[in-house]
């Protein structure tokens, strides 16, 4: 099975960096168990982006002050 391949792969990968925590793109929920993840003592969580319709990066970069901007991009993404 692919997704356990991929978990296995995750798995082993924190183990060589010795990570307890590990961050996915909100698609991976769908993929993982939270509690899978525990067995192994790690802790799994997705990134989610609060906004859907944003302007290309390098338009925002012209357009805002990379301060503001960066403060703006954080504050659009959650940790599930």
């Amino acid at each position: 099975m692919v997704c356990e391949e991929r978990f296995e792969k995750i798995i082993e990968i924190c183990r060589y960096f010795n990570c307890s925590h590990y961050v996915n793109s909100i698609g991976g929920k769908n993929l993982y168990q939270k509690c899978k993840f525990s067995e192994h003592n790690v802790k799994i969580d997705f990134i989610d982006c609060k906004v859907t319709d944003r302007l290309s990066i390098i338009h925002e970069l012209m357009v805002f002050d990379i301060d503001e901007l960066t403060k703006r991009v954080l504050n659009e993404y959650g940790v599930l």
